[in-house]
């Protein structure tokens, strides 16, 4: 279950203040509903509005499982550009966990950028991707973000997005 209706929403109310145009009735009244469920019995806005609850991914979390995807495809897109999706998972998932158990672990997870020496490396992106999120990188995972067709990610909430075809989806890659 995930947020999906309730962050499209707020897509359109932001849309709408950001240009000065009027909420369409349906949105303001459910923004109303919500502000006034949260002033008259206390709580949390987002709980009040379907952003949380048991089983429904935040906007928080949806944002950095979708920056950290659109990392993983960019890297294996980069790094890994004529292998097919399982081959290029399971490198890039080694290379990540070879960064994460040496340099990360030894402190570079704190530094508020990635250390000189690995730009233009994988590291790199390692660095890059576990700073998003650290869980859904083994080789499976990763080869079920390279297979899944594009467009997946919630508009508004996908943090870094990487242009055009990773080039690695082929057909046969699908049925994960």
């Amino acid at each position: 279950m995930t947020a999906r209706p309730a962050i499209a929403r707020l897509e359109r109310i932001v849309a709408c203040a950001t240009a000065g145009l009027p909420l369409e009735p349906g949105d303001a009244a459910w923004l109303a509903s919500g502000i006034t469920r949260t002033l008259q019995a206390g709580g949390r806005l987002d709980d009040a509005l379907g952003l949380r609850g048991p089983g429904v991914r935040s906007p928080a979390t949806i944002a950095a499982r979708n920056e950290r995807d659109s990392l993983i495809r960019a890297t294996a897109a980069r790094f890994y550009p004529r292998m097919d999706a399982a081959e290029a998972a399971r490198l890039l998932a080694t290379a990540i966990d070879r960064y994460r158990s040496s340099a990360w672990s030894r402190g570079e997870r704190d530094a508020p950028e990635c250390p000189a020496r690995h730009r233009g490396r994988v590291e790199e992106m390692a660095w890059r991707i576990l700073r998003v999120r650290t869980d859904g990188l083994s080789p499976r995972s990763i080869r079920r973000i390279l297979s899944a067709p594009r467009g997946h990610e919630l508009p508004g909430f996908h943090g870094h997005r990487d242009e055009g075809s990773s080039g690695i989806n082929s057909e046969k890659d699908r049925d994960v």
